[in-house]
């Protein structure tokens, strides 16, 4: 899961980086183009302080959401939902 949460994570900043721009790499004083962490950070965890990223016109930059439609589409795909796999492999067997 840890893996998923990843991998899902660097694939949300491409895409919000394609999507809305210099969110991750802005020019800095010198107007050369640099890396930006805390902005990134600020703008992952801006949904939890701020209701602004809770519009349906951009929902898809809101990474709280879309993390946790990422996580539940993976537990219904991998099966880990409801019950454990030793649970269903007893159930199947019966």
């Amino acid at each position: 899961m840890f893996l998923f949460i990843l991998i899902f994570t660097i694939c949300f900043i491409i895409f919000i980086e394609c999507y809305f721009g210099s969110i991750l790499f802005r020019p800095d004083s010198f107007n050369k183009i640099s890396m930006n962490i805390p902005s990134l950070v600020n703008f992952l965890i801006h949904p939890f302080h701020n209701s602004f990223l809770w519009n349906r016109e951009v929902i898809v930059g809101n990474y709280p959401f879309m993390l946790f439609l990422g996580i539940l589409i993976y537990l219904i795909v991998y099966g880990q939902g409801i019950l454990p796999y030793e649970e269903k492999e007893k159930e199947k067997e019966n």
